[in-house]
């Protein structure tokens, strides 16, 4: 499930239903052309990597390495966002969902407090991140990425029981 699918209810929440819809129209015009343009860089130069482009388009090898860096940071990036994310959510999705009175029997690395924090941030790394970066091929992460549809759609699903009957959320 992808941070952009969790954010969506904030966004619209912040910008309004006009302008958020706006925004990810927007958003998927830009997505399918970009999608666009790489696919005609493949049928144009034969190539099939972002590094490939970049030596095509400057006429320089270094720029493969300048690439590879670029997106390296950029993906050590979204996985730090990923820990952090999950570090700070999962403790308070366990303090919301369990009630007042089981909540304070918890031990404390289950409650929301920085050993908390800490703890899932490591179960996270080495129990989610470890094992999906360790298959040889991409095609294994076929079932992650149908795990993902199935649970975005459930959250779909959630959000929209919410929105229309649960009354606290839309009062009559």
């Amino acid at each position: 499930m992808g941070a952009g699918t969790i954010t969506m209810p904030y966004i619209i929440c912040r910008t309004g239903i006009a302008l958020g819809s706006v925004l990810t129209i927007l958003g998927a015009i830009l997505s399918h052309y970009t999608g666009m343009l790489l696919i005609k860089c493949v049928e144009m130069t034969g190539k099939r990597s972002y590094e490939d482009f970049a030596e095509v388009a400057f006429g320089s090898s270094r720029w493969r390495t300048v690439i590879s860096l670029a997106m390296m940071i950029s993906l050590l990036g979204f996985t730090t966002a990923y820990i952090s994310l999950s570090k700070t959510l999962i403790p308070s999705i366990v303090e919301v969902t369990v009630s007042s009175e089981r909540y304070e029997g918890l031990p404390s690395w289950l409650q929301n407090n920085e050993l908390s924090r800490k703890v899932w941030a490591t179960v996270f790394s080495f129990g989610v991140l470890l094992p999906l970066s360790m298959f040889r091929k991409l095609s294994m992460l076929r079932f992650m990425s149908f795990f993902g549809v199935v649970c975005s759609a459930t959250l779909m699903i959630v959000l929209l029981y919410e929105f229309v009957w649960d009354e606290q959320v839309v009062p009559q």
